[in-house]
């Protein structure tokens, strides 16, 4: 829009404005009066009936946008804490059998080639701590200190969430190169069973 077409179009707002002001000098207020009431409630009704839901609804849809945007932010936080917590408690024995999964995993980590001979092995010990449940399995082997030296390692580098609690070496005099280890093997299981 030009300079000179703006003026064109002020100078005809002028126009109108004046010619507004003579005709109510004319015929005066009350002759307009019925149809600015009626444009007020025109306006009053467009304003509530109209507008005003629009507004509310806008809010409303505003609160709900904020809520969402907040939720998508954390929505990958908390999935990648809920895999994590399901991974640990993918490690960790069953409820019911954590007896016999702490002797069946021991007796995983053993090799054939390696020749390693259980002499004892007592029952698995639980003790309540917390929420949890501490399972220790106590095992006397016979071996060179090659075997214990990878079963062992093999046993702490499971997956299966194991440590070696206590540990005591014997060379054996009788067997030259064989050793006899006393092993505790402890896991640790949610007490009702966790995330499983």
């Amino acid at each position: 829009m030009n300079k000179e077409r703006l003026l064109q179009l002020l100078q005809r707002f002028q126009d109108e404005a004046l010619n507004l002001v003579r005709v109510i000098q004319d015929k005066g207020v009350k002759y307009f009066s019925r149809p600015l009431g009626i444009a007020a409630a025109v306006l009053i009704g467009v304003y509530w009936l109209a507008y005003q839901p629009s507004i509310s609804q806008l809010r409303r849809v505003e609160s709900q946008l904020v809520a969402a945007q907040a939720t998508a932010k954390y929505t990958d936080r908390y999935k990648e804490l809920d895999n994590r917590l399901q991974a640990f408690y993918s490690t960790l024995p069953k409820t019911k059998d954590r007896g016999s999964w702490l002797l069946e995993t021991v007796r995983d980590a053993m090799k054939k080639d390696e020749k390693i001979m259980l002499k004892t092995i007592n029952p698995a010990e639980e003790r309540e701590i917390g929420g949890y449940v501490l399972a220790s399995l106590m095992v006397t082997a016979h071996s060179s200190y090659k075997g214990m030296a990878s079963w062992i390692s093999r046993l702490e580098r499971s997956k299966s969430l194991l440590h070696i609690s206590s540990l005591v070496l014997t060379k054996d005099t009788s067997d030259i190169g064989m050793n006899t280890v006393q092993l505790t093997v402890t896991t640790v299981a949610p007490k009702d069973g966790g995330g499983q």
